[in-house]
């Protein structure tokens, strides 16, 4: 058991079993991520996800996987007040529409580990036509996030980066 105030993300982002809606499959499987703050939590949560798993497994005699994909890494911690800042200087280098603000959220990003120790914000950037701007921009690990946007967004980046620089330090 976990207590509802330490800091655990689990996401499942795929699971795979059976093609009937009233059968039970012979085997499955799931996949996902498991970030948190404190090594003995995720280790916790990593032993109960295998314990159900198991149990799934015995009582209904199907194999099952867990995957959990690593490196294990803490949530990432963002500094709302600088994150705030940052908008601002985007939104006077870009103007407003070419800004949208997505709302404050547990992160888990591959700079975890530093934000630890320093002070973070947390900017996507994408490049959209100019009649979608304004408009909320999809989920960054959803199927519909280009991975690899249109080139143009490395200029915006650069004077995004170089505005936040110059504002912020």
């Amino acid at each position: 058991t976990v207590s509802a105030r330490e800091i655990v993300v689990l996401e499942i982002g795929s699971i795979h079993a059976g093609q009937q809606p009233n059968q039970i499959p012979s085997e499955g499987e799931m996949t996902g991520t498991l970030r948190f703050a404190k090594e003995e939590v995720g280790r916790a949560v990593w032993d109960e996800m295998f314990f159900i798993q198991e149990q799934l497994s015995g009582t209904h005699r199907v194999t099952g996987n867990l995957d959990m994909i690593g490196p294990w890494l803490p949530p990432c911690k963002i500094d709302r007040d600088l994150t705030r800042r940052a908008i601002g200087i985007c939104r006077r280098t870009l103007g407003e529409k070419a800004v949208y603000e997505i709302p404050f959220a547990l992160a888990c990003e591959d700079l975890s580990l530093i934000a630890q120790d320093v002070r973070t914000v947390h900017i996507v950037l994408g490049v959209a036509p100019k009649e979608d701007r304004g408009t909320p921009p999809p989920e960054l690990h959803s199927d519909q996030f280009l991975g690899y946007p249109d080139r143009s967004c490395l200029l915006v980046g650069r004077d995004i980066l170089a505005a936040c620089a110059r504002g912020l330090l």
